[in-house]
C-alpha cells in the first residue's frame, strides 16, 4: 500500500491516463487528493480519475481494506 500515493502521483502528474485510472480503480485508502495535485486541470486526467471511480463502484462487491469509503472523501479542493 506504501507505493500507491507516488505511483498516482507520477501518473496523475505524467499524464498517464490508463494507469491513472486503474490505481484509482484499486485505491486503498480513504481519502483519494486529486485536488492537491491540480495545478493545470486536465479533462483527460479527470476523466481518468472518474473512470477509475466508476470501476471502483462497479467492483462494489470485492473486498476492500476500507469498506466505508465515501465519495466526501473526494477531494477536490486545490489547496495553496
Amino acid at each position: 500500500m506504501v507505493l500507491f500515493p507516488p505511483l498516482f502521483k507520477g501518473a496523475f502528474d505524467g499524464q498517464q491516463t490508463n494507469i491513472l485510472t486503474a490505481i484509482v480503480a484499486a485505491w486503498p485508502f480513504r481519502c483519494l487528493p486529486v485536488g492537491a495535485l491540480m495545478k493545470t486541470p486536465d479533462l483527460e486526467t479527470l476523466k481518468a480519475v472518474l473512470g477509475g471511480l466508476d470501476l471502483l463502484i462497479k467492483e462494489k462487491d470485492r473486498p476492500r481494506h476500507d469498506s466505508n469509503m465515501c465519495f466526501s472523501d473526494l477531494d477536490l479542493v486545490t489547496r495553496g
